[in-house]
């Protein structure tokens, strides 16, 4: 999914998502705009790396550090769950180290 926010394709980063991104945004175009907005450290990314992990119950928690065009380094945590096909698909996000206020405040 960090690759397809990266490219901008929104149809392929929804498709990542759970049903709780899906009752959320609706649509693909809606999601992506989200991102652009409230989480402007993932949407405008130049390099992920991907740091720990835990399993937790049906899924888990993935840490990714996100390089910035500017150089600036933000973490995110990802809660991925598995979905009826047995792939992990992203339920929910939060942006750790978040210079640019959200519209809300809370994690997506």
């Amino acid at each position: 999914q960090l690759d397809a926010i990266r490219a901008r394709n929104a149809d392929l980063a929804f498709s990542l998502t759970t049903e709780h991104f899906h009752e959320r945004y609706k649509d693909s175009s809606k999601f992506l705009e989200a991102m652009r907005f409230t989480s402007r450290p993932l949407y405008n990314h130049t390099e992920s790396t991907f740091l720990d992990h835990h399993d937790v119950e049906g899924g888990l928690l993935q840490k990714v550090s996100l390089k910035g065009a500017d150089g600036s380094m933000t973490t995110a945590v990802f809660r991925l769950k598995t979905g009826a096909d047995g792939k992990l698909l992203i339920d929910s996000f939060t942006v750790l180290d978040f210079s640019t206020p959200s519209d809300d405040g809370k994690s997506i």
